[in-house]
Order: C-alpha cells, then structure tokens, then sequence
C-alpha cells in the first residue's frame, strides 16, 4: 500500500489533515496516531490500529502500489462534459455599461443594444436547437454584458419570457440568471423579473467595504454606489429572488471586507440559504503568499456564514467547457467564454436570422482542446477546470499545461477544497469518531464489533459508539455505525462499558464483550423554552459564542486542550 497520488497531508499544531482531494474524503488525526504512518510501512499499520487503517483504505486516502485512478478520472470528467443535463444560454443585450470598473477585461461599445431580428434569431436558435439537445433537463438562460439591464425592456425582459414560454412547450426547465452591478435594480424590474422566473437568481459583485468598493465601483461623476448596491441587493431578497454576493478582492481591499461581516451576517440570517458568498480573487492580482493568508481568512469567516468560497487559481469545471452552452452577443456574433473581450477574435461563429448556428475554425479547435498528454501526470487534475480558452490562447506545445499555476497556487487551490470539506465535517458525528480516535493505543487489546438498530430492525447509520470508563464514564474510544448498522472499535484493557447514542433515539449502554448489538428506541422531545446564562454570549446565526477570556477555561492555549477540560462536547 501507498499513499495516493491526489492525498495531501497538511499538519496543524497537533492536528494532522489527511485528504484525498480526488474523492473529496478527509480524516483528522493527531501527530501520535500519525507518527504510526511514519514510524513504519502501511501494511504494518493494518496490524496496529486496523480501524485507522480501514479508515484510509476506505477514503482511497491509501491505495495498493499499482493503482492508478488518472485514467479514470479523465474519462469520468468527459463524461460528465459529455452528458450534461443542462443546457447555458448567456445573451449579452449590450456591451455598454454604467460603470468604468478599473480591473474589467471587456471593452465596452457605447449605445450597443440587440437588434429586434437578433432577439427573433436567438428564440429560433433556443426552439431549434437548443431545447433539442440530447439528454438535457434544464435551460439556464443568463443576461451578462456590459450592464444587461441598460437594455432590459427593450431585449432582456423580452427574451425571457420567450424563452420561458418555449421551455414550458418542450417541458424542459428554466432558471433565469443576471449577473449586473445592480445600480438599475429597481423594485419595478425586480417585479418584472419576479413575473418571468420566482426563483430567479442575482450575481452582485461587491469589492470591498464601502470606502474599498467605491474606489472601484463609481458613476462617471465619481459618486460611490456602495449604499445604492446593497439596498437593491436586500431589495431582490425581499422579493424572494436569490442572489449571490460576489466578493472581488485583491491586495488593496482584501482586509476592508472585515466591515462587512455584520451586514452579511444579519443577510443570512434574515435570508438564509437564498444569499450565497462567493470570494473571488480579481484576476490581476497574483496570489502570493500574504494575499493566500488573508483570502483564507476571509474564506474561514464567510463559510461560517453559508459559504461557496473559491477564490482559487483552478476550480471545479467550467460552464463554457460543456458542449452545452453558447453565448450570444449583442449583434449575433458567437462565443463560449464569458471570462474575454467579446472581440472579433475571439468569436466561434456567427447566428443566422433563422437561429442557425454557423460555427468558424475557431470553434472546431475549442471542442478539441480538452486533455493531453500533460493530464496524466498533473498534481491538481481533480481541481482542474481544463479551460479550452486557456488552451486556444496559450499556443503552447501539445503536451504542455496553458495555465501558469505556481506551487503555492497549487497548494492553496487543495487546502480551499480540503477546507470547505472540513466545514462539512463539523456539521456530522465523523469529526467526533475521528477526534475520538486520537486517544492513545496503549490502553487497548482486540477489537469489539457490533451492530445497531431500531425497535423494527432497521439498521442505523451514524450512531455514535464509545468506549467509557468504569471508573469515572470518560471516553477511552469511539467508533460511528456504517450505513449497514455494523460497527468495530478497539476494546480497552481497563474496566470499561459501551454506550450508543443517536440524535432523536435514547441512548442505551451495555457491557463489554467481543460482539454487541444495540437497539435504539425512538425519542422525540421538543423544548418550549431554552434559557442560556453565561458571561460574554454572543448570538451568530446557527448558534452562540461564548468568549473564554477570563475564565477558568482560557487557561487552555489551543482548541483541543480546551476540548480536553469539556468531556462530552
């Protein structure tokens, strides 16, 4: 056995991270369990601590010496390309905009608008062709630009509901996009988009705290839109739209975001999961070490809030990379990337005024621009993005990677991903078997297997398994039931019982013995009043804090030591 190619280990204080970012599987140890992986081979490890090491086999966070996924993977990610249910349609009504934004790669053409026989010619291609795309479910129909909602009334409101009403024929679904600046988000547009999808979704970009955002986002008389976006952003919310605050941060206004997290958080709570985050770095700013740090704490405070956080140099696939999607301009010309100048140069065709598309040279290189030779052996191809565009335009050799990704890029892009999944892990009982799992070998023998069910028979996954002390009921193991109901955690050679615990059944304990059966009874119990009495409460949304200052408990440096003095957390 070895460890896998896509598992990367990152050590914190007394805390180590393992992560097999191909699977998105991560397990938690501390140094001593860990030193086991360093002190001698995998193999040996099956004898020492076999549930630590089903545990890696398992995640594949370790695989025998001749695996290799690669191939694999490549071929699951085309087709997943291949097979896509949802077809993206992107019309840019103009390429004019509002707003002169510093960092903005497109170059606007003033008083552009969709001509009356390019808004026929668009319905026709959405009737023609794509509604009879194999396999889909969906049409995504998005307004990008420029700022699409200079011409809302004269194309985009048009648009969508022609659109809408030819999904409805063809029973294919339909969810409308805007990405704009929301300066023109006005109540009456808001209603109108209201009429044309309810769950229609917003990306609103902000760039900072207000004093940072408008230094970058101002009229051309110079005056600021901070308070003019976020009114307009809770005023879609309001309307049951959702909306997804875009945060462009670069090394001048990474740290004013910090000002913002009242607000933010006042929006989730109010909103819940219709109001999303999602941190971007602006694409000039390179991603050094400094700026990595501080786009990470920024990610640790958003995350606690809902979070969709990536502000990374590679990402998951990319929407112009799917067969399925096509973006129309203004004047009928063809693109599939959103990300470039909509030039003469970078078109892939042209729209015919019957909706036919006819696609250039240009267009034959990107369907044939996915993977190369270099795929097979690059650290980051789980994360990748493939990104044609960036293939056309790099003109590199065959076999060598378009994207100029630095190590440190490489290894921020997997922590985000490993992090994100550790937010997960927090919200289910796996964290606590792992921690559980951390307690030292010496104080066990053989192992105890068992299985739990309810009162019908049904086995239980995810009840919680501990080892507890005769003497005093602390926690010397633990072990989580599979989606089977079985379960196997070490026996400890001191006196000790078993006790099974599950959120809504009551919990039941026995004595020790090489194989045990649990079963749960249902318990339903719901609390009229809760009363927290401590000093220094905050509330935040999904839960309080309590600050440790002062109190017996700050005497604890680190996390797990304060864990340490609160048995049964």
């Amino acid at each position: 056995m070895e460890f896998n190619f896509y598992t990367y280990i990152e050590r914190q204080e007394e805390l180590v991270y393992l992560f097999n970012y191909e699977d998105k599987r991560l397990t938690i140890v501390n140094r001593d369990l860990f030193r086991l992986l360093e002190q001698g081979s995998l193999d040996c490890l099956a004898s020492r601590h076999p549930t630590f090491y089903n545990e890696l086999v398992q995640k594949r966070i370790i695989v025998p010496e001749d695996y290799n996924s690669t191939p694999a993977r490549i071929g699951r990610m085309w087709e997943r390309l291949r097979t896509h249910k949802i077809f993206y349609l992107t019309v840019n009504p103009t390429m004019d905009c509002n707003l002169r934004c510093w960092y903005c790669y497109e170059t606007l053409c003033p008083q552009s608008r969709m001509k009356p026989e390019t808004i026929e010619a668009t319905c026709k291609y959405v009737e023609r062709y794509a509604l009879n795309t194999p396999n889909i479910t969906c049409l995504q129909f998005a307004l990008f630009g420029g700022e699409p909602l200079l011409q809302w009334r004269q194309a985009g409101r048009a648009l969508g509901h022609r659109v809408r009403e030819l999904c409805l024929a063809h029973n294919i679904g339909f969810h409308l996009h805007i990405t704009t600046n929301a300066t023109l988000l006005t109540e009456n547009v808001i209603k109108e988009i209201v009429s044309i999808d309810p769950g229609a979704s917003l990306q609103i970009p902000i760039d900072g705290g207000e004093s940072a955002h408008n230094s970058v986002k101002r009229y051309r008389n110079g005056r600021g839109t901070f308070q003019r976006v976020l009114a307009n952003a809770e005023l879609a919310l309001s309307h049951g739209l959702r909306v997804n605050l875009r945060l462009n941060f670069s090394d001048n206004t990474v740290d004013s975001f910090a000002e913002l997290t009242p607000r933010f958080e006042g929006l989730k709570h109010q909103h819940g999961d219709r109001i999303g985050f999602n941190v971007q770095r602006i694409w000039q700013a390179k991603l050094n070490p400094n700026l990595a740090e501080k786009a990470e704490n920024l990610i640790v405070k958003i995350d606690g809030l809902s979070g969709k956080s990536n502000p990374c140099a590679l990402c998951d696939l990319c929407y112009a990379d799917y067969p399925n999607s096509l973006v129309i301009n203004y004047n009928g010309d063809l693109y599939k990337c959103t990300a470039r100048d909509f030039s003469p140069a970078n078109r892939i065709g042209t729209l015919g005024i019957d909706g036919t598309p006819h696609f250039n040279a240009r267009y034959d290189k990107y369907i044939s621009s996915y993977f190369g030779k270099e795929c097979q052996e690059c650290l980051v191809l789980p994360l990748c993005s493939i990104c044609t565009q960036n293939r056309l335009e790099a003109k590199l050799a065959k076999n060598q990677c378009p994207k100029d990704v630095t190590v440190t890029e490489r290894k921020h892009d997997i922590s985000i991903a490993m992090h994100n999944l550790y937010h997960k892990y927090m919200r289910t009982p796996a964290l606590l078997v792992l921690l559980l799992s951390l307690l030292p070998l010496a104080s066990f023998a053989q192992t105890i297997r068992g299985s739990v069910h309810d009162t019908h028979s049904n086995p239980l996954g995810l009840a919680t398994i501990t080892a507890r002390r005769t003497a005093d009921s602390s926690v010397i193991a633990g072990a989580v039931s599979d989606s089977t109901g079985r379960f196997q955690l070490p026996q400890p050679s001191e006196a000790a019982f078993l006790q099974c615990s599950m959120l809504g059944y009551r919990t039941a304990t026995t004595s020790m013995a090489p194989e045990v059966a649990f079963t749960l009874e249902e318990e339903s119990q719901e609390l009229e009043a809760v009363r927290i009495t401590a000093d220094r409460v905050q509330q935040r949304p999904g839960g309080y804090d309590l600050q440790l200052a002062g109190s017996t408990l700050a005497k604890g440096k680190r996390g797990q030591e304060v864990l340490r003095m609160l048995p049964g957390l």
